[in-house]
């Protein structure tokens, strides 16, 4: 019997010796375990509020083809579509002082030209319409508030289409038209002449809401029912900051707190963090 107690009393004593030995090494592990992050570095910038308003686009310049007299269509040279030089030849007109030649009076597209030949031409109205097309119009009808974000011949992207372009902003009407909105008129290069007219153009046009913040990416920074917190990232080991919001959106946002510019905070993996834990910054986000 004293054998057995012996025996039972060298087998606890193993069991209980493993077991400290084991919470040790968790103890330890715990202790040396090291996080891996990405870090983004704080900036000062601007939050700004971004939208668009939409136009339809038009020939910068339409110039009519007239003719001096009526008369009978001789012959016919061209089609509406066709793109022309100034001085090419459009139509032959019989009238009663000879045959006339109608010639385009600019370089550019023909439109609206529906002569046929043998018909009766008018000089009442114009026969057609050369589309200047290398440069188109965009006319956009905005609010008195929009209004006052455009900027005489300030530059604004314009998305057209799958395409995007720079429209510079011509005119900006100071009266309001009658629909109570005021006209922004824009143009743009159409070199390629991927544009035809009668597209819709998307103006985007933005407004400073905060200006020379502290700002973030927005996932960055961590909400709770008591606050908002960041951690900063020193000498490896993250801190956690509470911070205050000052403007908030979804990519980016503006804050105050013990926090400076330049400071590196965690941006992705930063919900396994706690205070004061190890970390490996294994990317800065926006490093150059």
């Amino acid at each position: 019997m004293k054998k057995v107690r012996i025996l039972t009393m060298i087998v606890l004593g193993a069991v209980l010796l493993a077991a400290c030995s084991g919470d040790d090494e968790n103890a330890e592990e715990e202790e040396e375990r090291i996080i891996p992050i990405e870090v983004v570095e704080t900036e000062i910038g601007d939050v700004k509020d971004k939208q668009i308003v939409y136009g339809r686009t038009a020939p910068h310049k339409t110039t009519p083809v007239t003719i001096e007299a009526p008369g009978e269509v001789d012959t016919v040279e061209v089609k509406s579509g066709d793109t022309l030089e100034k001085d090419d030849l459009i139509a032959k007109i019989n009238t009663q002082a000879g045959i006339i030649n109608v010639k385009a009076p600019a370089d550019g597209e023909l439109a609206q030209f529906s002569l046929k030949e043998d018909a009766f031409a008018s000089n009442e109205e114009p026969i057609g319409l050369i589309l200047d097309t290398d440069k188109m119009e965009i006319t956009a009808e905005v609010t008195a508030n929009v209004r006052g974000l455009f900027k005489q011949d300030k530059k604004y992207d314009v998305t057209i289409g799958d395409e995007t372009y720079e429209a510079v902003v011509e005119s900006i009407d100071s009266l309001p038209n009658d629909s109570g909105l005021y006209d922004i008129l824009l143009t743009v290069e159409n070199e390629d002449n991927e544009i035809i007219a009668g597209d819709i153009a998307g103006v985007t046009v933005s407004s400073t809401v905060v200006k020379d913040a502290l700002i973030l990416p927005t996932e960055a920074v961590i909400e709770e029912s008591e606050g908002a917190y960041v951690y900063v990232i020193k000498d490896d080991v993250a801190k956690k900051v509470d911070v205050e919001i000052s403007e908030m959106r979804s990519d980016v946002t503006a804050i105050k707190g013990d926090v400076e510019e330049g400071d590196e905070v965690a941006v992705n993996g930063q919900l396994t963090l706690e205070d004061e834990s190890k970390v490996e910054v294994v990317k800065v986000v926006n490093e150059s």
